[in-house]
């Protein structure tokens, strides 16, 4: 089963859903179900003047409770999924998402206060790249702050739980904190701690190779068609513009360590959009077509 959570109400998240939905065969609507209450839906079509011959079908969210709707619909998933299944989440701002009454700063951070586990991954798909991220959503001054034993049990991680989603890298690319990788130290000593890295791993995984630290603004340079390569860059948005700028809405954002695979469109909520019916579903479309390979490859 493929569960999709409503994200933020206000986004273009359920007009890309119920857009790129009337797009699969009755067979692929069938293993997906859609967290949303049933009110709020049908009076968000007719606002939004969507109409809609096919209908997902809906697992009905309790509004009574005062959490807001992107919480709501996340927890009523979590509460219904089982390790083989996968979830979809639309875009939502950093604010929609609170657990135990505290504000989460995404999805990545929510679910690694729900499962009590730090060790939690983001990584970014597309037709032809695999990019993962040594650090996500925290500020700048931290990414010079990790450690060997960190990049060390992060990538471990990330090679073990990428097999989840039938990939399996035998060449990583790992981009150096700093500008031109340090420059042999002229720009600073932190990119030690990729090299360090690099030579347990090589020992944890003599099967594949380890390039690194490379320059983060050239490290796309290295790409090759002929191999199966996964690109690690030390945070956020050293990875993300450059994926972003070649991939557009044809990416996928994926969560690794979960008990089960967590995707989501690697777009924003775009809500000068909303209630326009402008949004482009295709990047949508994009995760759920993945999302029911991986489900028929699952069962």
């Amino acid at each position: 089963m493929i569960h999709i959570t409503t994200g933020h109400l206000e986004s273009i998240g359920p007009e890309v859903f119920l857009k790129s939905f009337q797009m699969l065969s009755k067979k692929e609507r069938e293993q997906l179900v859609f967290h949303c209450s049933q009110n709020w839906l049908e009076a968000y079509q007719e606002k939004a003047q969507l109409s809609f011959a096919q209908q997902p079908k809906l697992f009905d969210v309790d509004e009574s409770n005062k959490l807001p709707a992107s919480t709501l619909s996340l927890l009523s998933a979590l509460n219904q999924i089982k390790p083989n299944d996968i979830l979809i989440t639309l875009p939502t701002s950093k604010d929609q998402l609170i657990l135990n009454q505290v504000q989460c700063t995404g999805y990545t951070n929510f679910f690694r206060e729900y499962f009590s586990d730090h060790h939690i991954s983001m990584i970014f798909k597309s037709s032809d790249e695999l990019v993962a991220l040594l650090t996500d959503h925290i500020p700048l001054r931290e990414v010079s702050q990790m450690s060997p034993s960190f990049v060390i049990e992060k990538i471990s991680k990330i090679l073990q739980e990428v097999k989840k989603i039938k990939e399996d890298p035998k060449e990583l690319l790992i981009a150096g904190i700093n500008p031109h990788a340090g420059e042999k130290g002229l720009l600073g000593h932190e990119d030690q701690v990729i090299t360090d890295a690099i030579d347990e791993l090589q020992s944890r995984f003599p099967d594949i190779s380890f390039k690194g630290p490379l320059p983060g603004d050239t490290l796309h340079f290295e790409h090759s068609s002929n191999k199966n390569q996964m690109k690690v860059y030390a945070f956020h948005d050293q990875a993300l513009a450059p994926f972003k700028l070649k991939s557009g809405m044809m990416g996928i954002n994926i969560t690794l360590g979960l008990p089960f695979v967590r995707m989501s469109v690697d777009h924003g909520t775009a809500f000068h959009l909303f209630g326009k019916r402008q949004a482009n579903p295709m990047g949508c479309l994009y995760v759920l077509k993945k999302a029911l390979e991986l489900n028929r490859k699952n069962d």
